[in-house]
């Protein structure tokens, strides 16, 4: 959502972006859980805004105790944000519905230390050519989807990376 339409109040948002919301946050914290995490908690959702597009937000935290972190994020990978649910089913769709293969659109990320490490989901990338940039975008599409608004959502999120490539253009 663009700013200026997003609420600041997650519950004010709609149906459709809450139980989207909703459905990436349980299946997380159910692989979590499988994964032997102990001490597992969801915080509130809340709105956090990245350039031109908002987003709902929940802070997953846990103990993990015997799985590395690096095998937790594999089993975590896809969420149903990036790979839909369920998720082998949804997979085998995207195969072989999109045109090109998903390399870099979305992953895991964030800094990670001996003791702990905070991962983010990555559901937005950019690959640089020589002269060339590949953006790699996309909205999730529910039963409740408006296919105009998700269209519009699409754009909203290039735009924050074709910000930067204008800003890079202008600074020469």
């Amino acid at each position: 959502m663009p700013l200026e339409l997003a609420p600041n109040a997650a519950l004010d948002w709609g149906k459709k972006e809450r139980e989207e919301q909703a459905i990436v946050t349980r299946m997380i914290m159910s692989e979590m859980q499988e994964a032997g995490v102990r001490e597992l908690r969801a915080n509130d959702v809340i709105v956090k805004q990245a350039g031109p597009v908002a987003h709902l937000h929940t802070r997953i935290t846990g103990r993990l105790l015997e799985t590395n972190v690096l095998d937790l994020a594999k089993a975590l990978h896809p969420t149903p944000a990036v790979g839909g649910s369920p998720t082998n089913a949804a997979i085998d769709l995207i195969r072989r519905l999109e045109p090109r293969s998903r390399v870099l659109y979305a992953g895991y990320w964030g800094p990670m230390h001996a003791e702990d490490a905070d991962l983010f989901v990555n559901i937005r990338c950019m690959e640089l050519f020589d002269n060339q940039a590949l953006l790699h975008v996309g909205a999730r599409i529910t039963h409740d989807s408006d296919p105009d608004r998700e269209c519009d959502e699409v754009e909203r999120k290039a735009r924050t990376w074709l910000d930067l490539i204008d800003a890079q253009r202008a600074a020469g």
